[in-house]
């Protein structure tokens, strides 16, 4: 998936679960986390499920920026078992468009720090906030744990997380931004939404 080693250490930690290493010069490496074995979960109840879609994201709309599918497609998946629904893709531009054929403001915009290309999700968030004429709350997500990258997230977004993400930590602050933010996208409407 991309992820740098730096990552990888955080949440190996986060998890409890020794990196091992194993190097041979000029055959190369390998890299191998030790988790242990679990027993078989159990299947979502049907009741557990209902509970997450009347949860407090329920029939909210999120814009995810990533340039990562893979990125994207997680966090569809995490947000509609909290009752959300996604709109996503690779770029501030890309969602813009996408959001124009829902003809639907978003509630919360998350978008990946750095994207292809150069590309700053900096620069994302205001283009939507700038097209859609809300200051929609919005969260940046970043392995880059530098001053400079902070204190350049921070002037677009207070809130940052950094990878790896974990669910319920994305989900606490996604149903706080939302609870303070009142836009035109929970009912649905789509009076003056216009995409340039």
């Amino acid at each position: 998936m991309g992820l740098g080693l730096a990552i990888i250490r955080r949440l190996a930690a986060l998890l409890g679960h020794p990196i091992e290493v194993d190097s041979t010069p000029a055959r190369g490496s390998r890299f191998a986390i030790v988790v242990p074995r679990a027993a078989a979960r159990a299947a979502c109840s049907p009741e557990r499920h209902q509970n997450a879609q009347t949860g407090s994201l329920a029939g909210a709309l999120i814009a995810v920026v990533d340039d990562e599918s893979a990125i994207v497609d997680a966090m569809r998946f995490w947000f509609a078992q909290w009752g959300a629904q996604v709109c996503g893709a690779g770029s501030g531009g890309a969602v813009l468009a996408a959001l124009g054929e829902l003809g639907r403001y978003p509630d919360l915009i998350v978008a990946d720090y750095r994207l292809a290309g150069g590309a700053l999700g900096t620069d994302a968030v205001a283009r939507l906030r700038a097209e859609l004429g809300q200051q929609i709350p919005a969260v940046l997500i970043s392995g880059d744990a530098s001053a400079e990258a902070f204190a350049a997230m921070r002037s677009t977004a207070p809130d940052v997380l950094l990878k790896p993400v974990l669910p319920d930590e994305l989900h606490l602050l996604a149903e706080r931004l939302l609870a303070d933010f009142a836009g035109p996208g929970r009912d649905g409407a789509a009076a003056n939404f216009c995409a340039a």
